[in-house]
């Protein structure tokens, strides 16, 4: 990359220079090789004499004026008092459009190649004096927007000057921003125009709304009457929150859809550095990553796109805002390149006259990359704000000798002389009849030049100091971020372990919670079942006596009938075979039912038995919950609300 080199303009006694201020506009007009300057606030000088108002009649006609003949036609909108939509009025942001000394009726042309001044009055519906608003040329016509007034009034119209003819004229709009907002950025981006972001006054309230408008519809030549009116949209972008309400930023179109935001204010009144990258066509925001030699933090700065897929930023302030009229807030002239493709910032060597550190100044390109130049004027400086220097930043291609403007070859020569005389003897200094002003002013240079290079190789060693221990504590810090990186891996891996633990005991809690759910429930219908059985098993019981007494009763009688032929006559052989088998029967009946009994009882046995071995287990489970519940956390055990059966619970047999 070539050698980048500031020039200050050299005007002529006879070359009136404008009133330069901050919050100025600076504009390149491509079709004619001139920058166009507009704005300012402060008077000309004029008489003792002169008034606001030269007299009442002229206040009553200002009046007048403003009130009754809007200027529009004669199909001029009358006061709205419905729920219509309300119109903007563009002259009527200022009371006073019409006072010649609240108008700025003047423009200024710089010519870069012959570095002069040329100032143009200008006619028609002249807009307001003002400073900080928003400027853009779209051949032949340059438009101004917005703005603050003198005083300190957000301005909330729009012109547009005729540069062929010099002629302004302005426009009306339907609802637009509101309230109007200060410090934001306008973008053209061809058929569309962005104004992004801003505050309202006197609360300073910031703002990160997207507001779009466009002109592409207008018949310029069909005079202002048939002028359409403009229609204002605002943008909703996805991830909104990217961009936080911000003033005091730099926006640049980068390409067709995109835009490129850096720094500002932000609601805690601090600056930023942050990079945003806006889609148009997505809707979408997002942050654009950067390295290399970033920018610290500022505001009131300015961009330019000076090559493709490269944007340059110049100055601007670095401090709180309720610090900036302050002496601790640090004014900045500082110069980067950032390449879009590799999001990569550079800070180029810049030699020659640099201009003081400054914020709200002025800044154009002639967007041409054979002859690439930046002008830079005005703004605010530490010292003042009346600086009239024009700087030219300009890739340096010849010596610098011509670049300081030293050109004059026989004092160079005479410099020369002087200085082989001065090498070899100091008294042959006075010989030297002819040495001139100049020659002198060579010498003091050479000295302060090499005393300059002495300091610059102190400060190159202790750059080279620092340069190393920066470098050593970056490899600490790479090292040290590895460690944590590391020991935040195996915390995290022992997290999702014993994450994976608790719910591993979470489920198996869960599972033995059902299950002791279930036993209680076979419990409860065993319990029943066996208490129906032993009813069943007692009137059995007694059935059984009662029956076993009855049979042997019958029996006995039985046996001593027989004996004693007590029944011999009296009953038939065929009646004593049918008791005897019945006999027999009757005790079939009840050696089955003692068999049946007897089942009954050894499966009561082993019902006993079975429940006694659950109990063992419940008894086993509930000492090896208790065991791993002390081995828990605090924060582990609000996990488990499931409560562990105690023996209170256990049911009994």
């Amino acid at each position: 990359m070539k050698n980048l080199f500031y020039k200050k303009v050299q005007y002529s006694k006879t070359n009136e220079v404008p009133r330069i201020e901050e919050g100025v506009s600076l504009d390149y007009l491509i079709d004619r090789n001139k920058y166009i300057y507009f704005g300012g606030v402060k008077p000309k000088e004029v008489t003792k004499d002169t008034k606001l108002f030269q007299n009442d009649k002229d206040k009553n006609e200002v009046k007048t004026a403003n009130t009754i003949n809007l200027g529009q036609g004669k199909n001029a909108p009358t006061i709205n008092t419905t729920n219509s939509i309300q119109f903007k009025i563009a002259e009527l942001d200022n009371p006073f459009t019409l006072n010649p000394a609240l108008q700025n009726n003047t423009i200024h042309y710089f010519d870069p190649i012959n570095q002069d001044w040329t100032e143009y009055e200008c006619t028609g519906k002249i807009p307001s004096k003002r400073i900080y608003h928003q400027s853009w040329y779209q051949s032949p016509y340059l438009f101004i927007y917005g703005g603050l007034s003198p005083e300190k009034k957000i301005l909330n119209d729009m012109y547009v000057l005729n540069c062929d003819t010099r002629v302004w004229n302005s426009f009306f709009w339907y609802n637009g921003p509101n309230p109007p907002k200060i410090y934001s950025q306008l973008v053209n981006m061809g058929d569309r125009k962005f104004v992004i972001g801003g505050a309202s006054m006197p609360e300073n309230l910031l703002t990160n709304e997207v507001w779009s408008f466009s002109l592409d519809n207008m018949e310029w030549d069909s005079g202002f009457d048939d002028y359409k009116p403009i229609k204002w949209e605002k943008i909703d972008f996805q991830d909104h929150h990217l961009f936080p309400p911000t003033k005091a930023h730099s926006a640049i179109k980068i390409s067709q859809n995109q835009i490129f935001i850096f720094g500002g204010f932000n609601q805690k009144k601090q600056c930023t550095d942050t990079s945003i990258i806006m889609d148009i066509e997505k809707r979408r925001i997002f942050h654009f990553e950067t390295r290399g030699q970033k920018p610290c933090p500022r505001a009131f700065h300015k961009m330019l796109p000076v090559k493709e897929n490269i944007i340059c930023l110049f100055g601007g302030i670095s401090c709180p805002e309720d610090a900036i009229k302050s002496l601790t807030a640090t004014y900045l002239n500082d110069f980067y390149l950032l390449n879009l493709n590799e999001g990569y910032w550079s800070r180029p060597n810049c030699g020659g006259y640099v201009p003081t550190p400054r914020y709200s100044f002025a800044m154009a390109s002639n967007q041409s990359e054979q002859q690439g130049e930046i002008i830079i004027l005005g703004g605010r400086t530490l010292e003042s704000i009346g600086d009239k220097q024009v700087y030219i930043l300009c890739e340096l291609e010849s010596n610098s000798e011509e670049a300081y403007g030293i050109i004059d070859h026989e004092a160079k020569l005479q410099y020369d002389e002087f200085r082989e005389a001065n090498k070899k003897d100091k008294n042959k200094e006075k010989e030297l009849k002819n040495v001139s002003m100049v020659t002198l002013e060579f010498s003091q240079a050479e000295k302060y030049i090499v005393e300059q290079k002495r300091k610059i190789g102190e400060l190159e060693t202790v750059y080279k100091k620092l340069k190393d221990s920066n470098k050593q504590t970056l490899e600490n810090h790479k090292i040290y971020s590895d460690k944590i990186l590391q020991l935040g891996q195996e915390l995290e891996d022992q997290s999702i372990k014993l994450t994976k633990e608790i719910q591993s005991k979470t489920s198996r809690n869960q599972q033995s919670a059902q299950l002791l759910t279930k036993v209680k429930m076979i419990l409860a219908q065993e319990r029943k079942k066996r208490k129906l059985l032993e009813l069943k098993s007692h009137a059995l019981q007694d059935t059984f006596k009662k029956a076993e007494s009855f049979v042997v009763t019958l029996d006995t009688i039985y046996t001593r009938g027989q004996k004693d032929n007590l029944f011999q006559g009296l009953v038939g052989n065929d009646v004593l075979e049918k008791i005897e088998k019945q006999r027999e029967e009757h005790k079939n009946q009840m050696q089955d039912f003692k068999q049946d009994f007897e089942i009954g009882i050894s499966r009561e046995e082993r019902i006993k038995k079975n429940m006694k071995q659950k109990k063992e287990s419940i008894k086993q489970f509930y000492n090896v919950s208790q065991e791993w519940k002390k081995l828990l956390t605090s924060d582990e055990k609000l996990l488990f609300p499931q409560k562990i059966p105690t023996n209170q619970n256990i049911p009994k047999q």
